[in-house]
């Protein structure tokens, strides 16, 4: 051949432009497939792998994982996900996001630094900052992209894709790549919520039927116990009936029998009485009225469980003034300084209140007979919570406050009877009267110095 003519032409662009073009219609088909992929998925990790999965199938890159940004001290990229050729590479490795040690500073940190896709187009040079560049090109990776996981706050994670030869990766392909990248960060922020609602709703759904099997146990608790306190009121009625009836009827007859007797012993002709049977007489009487009293006072203590409250204004420093009024009026020959603060109103039944102040004011005037002058003081102020609380000050014979614990007992008496007569119930029907009106009752004194009780009413009732 002694010559040869023809033409030639240079066809790198349109190969290029071939190859970049491929790359894209492969970028729109993992973006494509990709968005069916995350409306049918309802698992996070599902979801990943399916993503590395279709970047292999359909984007013909050799390895995909995606990774999660740690946000402790070390700050490492955490592999959640992967497909393809990985070949131990992800345990070989180690990544962060730290901007002051080598493994942060490659393409993966710097894109979940910036916000922005990182590239290298070949892996295999030095100026590059891929530290793990041997480890990759051993497994056949020769160029990578690096796609930031975004959501509104920060970047959260990063899709690494690798190819199987050294590319340069377009603008137009970058940005369909990061724009899977921000789909896929949407769809597990989206996934997130709607298992965050399930949860909630879960939660929610349990909680209601909680409530509904609480109420049942309730329901029945209540009724239990309403049967309970019915069968209590009965035995109490019983008991009340009893003492009524069967305690009264023995003690009448001891009461009139010995009256009959003291009658006998005075007609004329009748043998007189000893000193002695007159005294042991006197002594049978004298404990015929004390029972009497008792019972009276346990039948006052009973009905004050069983009554029912009618809640109305009390003005009960009228209430006070009257039954001092009352008592001064027994006896007028004792000196007294009383104040009554006449204004002074609660909110209770006013019945029961009667009985708060005569019992109180009847322990004053009892406990003050050996003053020379008895001083009673009865008043309210203003408690710390804005409550209002009441009080009865007497100068009486007073008490240790090392018994205060006995003082509102049942029985339970600071004096003897020899000094100061009484049963012992008062004070309890006091504490029970209170507590019903949902308020509490104290006292303070020291012994031969007089004593203040106080009292409160609880929440004032419509």
């Amino acid at each position: 051949i002694e010559r040869t003519v023809g033409t030639a032409r240079d066809i790198t662009e349109r190969k290029l432009a071939e190859l970049a073009l491929a790359a894209t219609n492969r970028a729109l088909q993992m973006l494509s497939r990709s968005s069916i992929a995350m409306n049918r998925i309802d698992d996070e990790a599902t979801l990943l792998t399916e993503v590395c999965r279709l970047a292999v199938d359909a984007g013909g890159y050799r390895m995909a994982w995606v990774g999660y940004a740690q946000d402790n001290e070390e700050k490492r990229i955490e592999p959640m996900a992967h497909a393809g050729e990985e070949s131990g590479y992800l345990d070989a490795i180690r990544l962060s996001w730290r901007d002051d040690e080598p493994c942060g500073l490659g393409p993966a940190g710097q894109s979940i630094r910036s916000g922005q896709p990182r590239q290298s187009s070949d892996i295999g040079k030095a100026d590059n900052h891929f530290l793990w560049h041997e480890e990759a090109l051993r497994r056949g990776y020769h160029s990578a992209i690096f796609l930031p996981l975004r959501n509104e706050a920060r970047s959260f994670g990063v899709l690494c894709l690798y190819a199987g030869e050294i590319q340069q990766f377009s603008v137009e392909e970058i940005k369909l790549l990061q724009e899977l990248a921000d789909n896929l960060a949407f769809g597990i922020g989206s996934l997130r919520a709607r298992l965050e609602r399930r949860r909630i709703e879960e939660t929610v759904r349990q909680a209601r039927e909680e409530i509904l099997r609480l109420n049942a146990s309730l329901e029945e608790r209540v009724r239990q116990r309403t049967a309970q306190l019915e069968f209590a009121n009965q035995q109490l009625e019983a008991f009340s009936y009893s003492v009524s009836h069967d305690l009264r009827s023995p003690l009448s007859a001891i009461d009139g029998f010995s009256d009959l007797l003291v009658k006998a012993s005075k007609r004329p002709g009748a043998p007189p009485l000893s000193e002695r049977s007159q005294h042991y007489l006197a002594r049978i009487r004298a404990g015929v009225g004390q029972m009497g009293e008792l019972i009276d006072a346990l039948l006052s203590l009973a009905q004050v469980s069983r009554s029912t409250l009618h809640w109305e204004q009390v003005a009960i420093g009228a209430q006070a003034n009257a039954l001092l009024a009352s008592l001064q009026e027994r006896e007028p020959e004792r000196t007294c300084r009383l104040r009554v603060d006449t204004q002074l109103l609660a909110q209770g039944d006013a019945r029961l209140l009667r009985q708060v102040l005569d019992n109180l004011l009847s322990n004053a005037w009892k406990f003050t007979r050996d003053q020379a002058c008895t001083e009673i003081t009865v008043g309210g102020e203003a408690g710390s919570g804005g409550e209002m609380i009441y009080f009865v000050r007497d100068n009486g014979a007073g008490f240790d406050m090392a018994y205060v614990e006995k003082l509102f007992g049942a029985f339970q008496r600071l004096h003897t009877q020899a000094e100061f007569a009484g049963t012992g119930i008062g004070l309890a029907t006091v504490q029970r009267i209170i507590a019903r009106h949902g308020g509490r009752v104290w006292a303070e004194s020291a012994a031969g110095q007089g004593a203040t009780f106080y009292f409160t009413l609880g929440a004032v009732r419509p």
